[in-house]
């Protein structure tokens, strides 16, 4: 069973980059953000992106659980649900996520395991594109894809991540994960501030050009919101009175930093999922 699907050329069908993941693990989330880099740079030049979600829990092989997290994780590209691992162990895959290419007549050119591969995983696509181009085995256009969410009716809220209770007005601070946004709720139920969305971005400034990337976890105090803004890499603040967003931490690329020491924006992270405003009121 498949989740987004289009139709392929079999005249001239295209290089295919399969990913065997499961929807639970940071690692393979970071994997497919390295995965959708490389689909927006290629996808009108004969590049096809093919998730293959084989299952660690019994529970991740329920084929709506894999489509909440396709709709979790925004994925646009088609997903098979290895249910059995017959994909797994014809791949001789070892662990998630493994990232595997294959050329247009589906024979295996390489694969990469784990993380960190991002100049690899350029490199060698460009290369294996280039190759069959010049061959006329491939050919450029996009392949059109029936989006699952485009079935779904709109929904306020989209997978919320965190919420948090400013104590001195009563009003919620919910991190709107999926729709990439932060909401000021006040009281009466009433939306105050619609920050960033609904598409993923990273930008700061006023609150009408600010973007955000799958924010998670969120901290109010005097009228300031820190964000874990996850799929950026950074911690953000939210100036209500100035109606401003800043970068407080972070360098806006996953860090390999496992001692720190540097100040601020200098100091890259990697993936922050929750924040907390200390007792005095002055750290995050």
């Amino acid at each position: 069973m498949s989740i987004n699907e289009g139709e392929i050329d079999a005249v001239t069908p295209p290089q295919v980059m399969s990913k065997i993941e499961t929807a639970q693990k940071t690692a393979v989330r970071r994997g497919r953000s390295q995965a959708r880099n490389v689909g927006h740079k290629n996808d009108e030049d004969g590049l096809l992106i093919v998730g293959v979600h084989s299952a660690k829990f019994p529970n991740e092989k329920v084929l709506d659980n894999i489509k909440s997290a396709v709709l979790r994780y925004d994925i646009t590209h088609p997903v098979v649900n290895d249910a059995d691992a017959s994909l797994w162990q014809e791949l001789e895959v070892s662990c998630w996520p493994t990232l595997v290419i294959l050329g247009p007549r589906g024979n295996m050119l390489f694969s990469l395991i784990g993380e960190g591969h991002k100049d690899k995983l350029f490199s060698y696509t460009s290369m294996a594109l280039k190759y069959y181009k010049d061959r006329g085995q491939i050919r450029d256009g996009k392949i059109g894809i029936k989006l699952f969410k485009e079935s779904l009716p709109p929904s306020p809220l989209l997978f919320p991540g965190k919420v948090t209770v400013d104590h001195a007005t009563g009003r919620l601070v919910v991190a709107d994960t999926g729709h990439h946004r932060i909401l000021v709720i006040q009281k009466n139920g009433q939306i105050q501030y619609s920050i960033g969305g609904p598409n993923p971005g990273r930008k700061d400034g006023m609150f009408s050009e600010s973007s955000f990337n799958s924010p998670q976890g969120v901290a109010i105090v005097n009228n300031v919101i820190y964000v874990a803004d996850t799929e950026n890499h950074l911690i953000r603040k939210v100036d209500l009175e100035a109606e401003k967003v800043s970068t407080v931490a972070g360098v806006g690329v996953q860090g390999t930093d496992t001692e720190g020491g540097e100040r601020g924006e200098k100091q890259p992270i990697s993936s922050p999922w929750d924040v907390v405003v200390g007792t005095s009121g002055t750290r995050t």
